[in-house]
C-alpha cells in the first residue's frame, strides 16, 4: 500500500531486473489475508511477514534468506566450474576420437597396401613351389610336402584375402555411417 506502486509492483520490477532479479525480497506488510501471502510468492517474493512482527523473527528470516542466497550463488559457481570442466573433456574426446579415426585410416591404407604388395611376391613364389613340387617324387616324403605346402598356401591366401576384405568393410562402414549422420 505504498503511494506510487504497491509491493507486489515494486517486486515485480526487482525482479525483471537483470542485475537486482536474484535479490531475495521478503514481504514486511500489515495486510495478513492468504490471497496477499499467495500473490507476493508468485510475483518472486522469497517470504511474508505480517505485522506486527518480532524482531528476532524477522531478523531469522532475513538470516536464513541470506545463508540460501550464499548457497545458491556457491552452487551455481560450482555448476559453472562443472560445466566448464565437462566442456574441457568433451573437446578433448572429441579430439581423441579424430586421432583414433586417422589412425584407423592409417591401419586401413596399410592392411590394403600389404594385401595387394604381398599378393604378387606370393604368386611368383607359389609359382615356383608348384613346378618344384610336380618335379618332386611321388614318396610319401613327397606327398606330405605337397600338404604342408598346399595348407600353407590357403592359409597365406586367406591372410591377405581377409586383410583386403576388412579394409573394404571398413571403408563400407565408414561410408555409410557417414551418410546417416547427415
Amino acid at each position: 500500500n505504498m503511494p506510487e506502486m504497491d509491493g507486489f509492483e515494486a517486486c515485480r520490477r526487482l525482479k525483471s531486473d537483470s542485475l537486482l532479479g536474484g535479490i531475495p525480497v521478503i514481504f514486511l506488510s500489515a495486510l495478513s489475508a492468504t490471497e496477499d501471502k499467495i500473490k507476493a510468492l508468485r510475483c518472486g517474493g522469497v517470504d511474508y511477514i505480517t505485522k506486527p512482527f518480532e524482531f528476532e523473527e524477522v531478523r531469522a528470516r532475513v538470516e536464513a534468506q541470506l545463508r540460501l542466497f550464499r548457497l545458491s550463488q556457491e552452487l551455481k559457481k560450482h555448476t559453472d566450474h562443472l560445466e566448464e570442466l565437462v566442456a574441457a573433456r568433451t573437446a578433448e574426446l572429441m579430439r581423441t576420437q579424430e586421432r583414433l579415426k586417422m589412425l584407423d585410416c592409417a591401419k586401413g591404407e596399410f592392411l590394403k597396401v600389404i594385401s595387394k604388395e604381398l599378393r604378387a611376391p606370393f604368386n611368383g613364389f607359389f609359382g615356383i613351389s608348384a613346378m618344384v613340387m610336380e618335379n618332386a617324387g611321388l614318396g610319401e616324403a613327397s606327398q606330405n610336402l605337397r600338404v604342408l605346402y598346399q595348407q600353407s598356401q590357403r592359409r597365406i591366401t586367406t591372410i591377405l584375402d581377409d586383410a583386403l576384405l576388412l579394409t573394404q568393410l571398413e571403408a563400407d562402414w565408414e561410408n555409410l555411417t557417414d551418410r546417416k549422420s547427415v
